[in-house]
C-alpha cells in the first residue's frame, strides 16, 4: 500500500505542486486569449519554478526558467508602459 503523508513533503515539493498548477491556468489563460492575466499566471508559475530550480542547484532548470521569468517582466513592464 502506498501511503500519501504530507508530513513528509519538503517545501520545494509545494512550491513545485502549486507552480505546475499555476502554469496550467496561465496556458489555459493564453489559449483563451486572456491577456495580460496569461502573462502574470506564467510569471507567477515560472518564479515558484525558478525557486525549486535553484532549490535544486540544477543549473539547465535554473536557465530555462529564469530566460521565461525574464522574458515575461519584460512583457509585463511593456504592457505596462503601454
Amino acid at each position: 500500500m502506498i501511503k500519501n503523508d504530507l508530513k513528509n513533503k519538503n517545501l520545494d515539493w509545494y512550491i513545485q505542486w502549486t507552480s505546475s498548477i499555476v502554469l496550467i491556468f496561465g496556458t489555459v489563460l493564453t489559449s483563451m486569449n486572456l491577456y495580460p492575466w496569461n502573462m502574470f499566471f506564467q510569471f507567477i508559475g515560472l518564479g515558484g519554478w525558478l525557486i525549486v530550480s535553484i532549490m535544486w542547484r540544477n543549473i539547465p532548470l535554473i536557465l530555462v526558467n529564469l530566460t521565461g521569468v525574464i522574458t515575461l517582466l519584460i512583457g509585463i513592464i511593456y504592457w505596462g508602459l503601454s
